[in-house]
């Protein structure tokens, strides 16, 4: 939970109060295995995560496909060697998750507002296919 406040105080939702709530349904649903979360750690100290849902493609019929809606490493490493190893780590743990799950498709979406070209710039150097923006108003 702790993680999850930094990422919300961090991000453009930042104005909006954090639930604890919200964030016990969010665990029901990894326990429930509706959701998977991974977790980074360096020694006992948990320094990210990634939240993800299974689901499947809404107007086709094929395998499943996997979307994480949060990635998220501690500001205090985010822009560290030990950060990026972190971040690789994660992602792969992903994608062996999505992988052992026949997923067909490993979504990443980033709506946080932080280190939008840092972000960008570790995806595309991995691999990953971009595949649009996303866009918001705040109003």
């Amino acid at each position: 939970m702790k993680l999850a406040q930094q990422v919300h105080h961090e991000s453009v939702f930042a104005d909006m109060p954090f639930s604890r709530v919200k964030f016990s349904a969010f665990y029901d649903k990894i326990i429930s295995k509706k959701a998977i979360c991974l977790v980074a750690r360096i020694g006992d100290e948990i320094v990210g995560f990634i939240y993800a849902t299974l689901g499947s493609y809404f107007i086709a019929d094929s395998r499943p496909i996997a979307t994480v809606s949060v990635i998220y490493i501690k500001k205090q490493i985010r822009d560290t060697l030990a950060g990026g190893k972190v971040a690789m780590r994660l992602v792969k743990s992903a994608k062996k998750f999505a992988k052992d799950h026949g997923v067909s498709h490993l979504l990443f979406h980033v709506t946080s507002g932080i280190s939008i070209a840092n972000t960008d710039r570790f995806f595309r150097k991995i691999g990953a296919k971009t595949l649009g923006g996303n866009y918001a108003f705040k109003l």
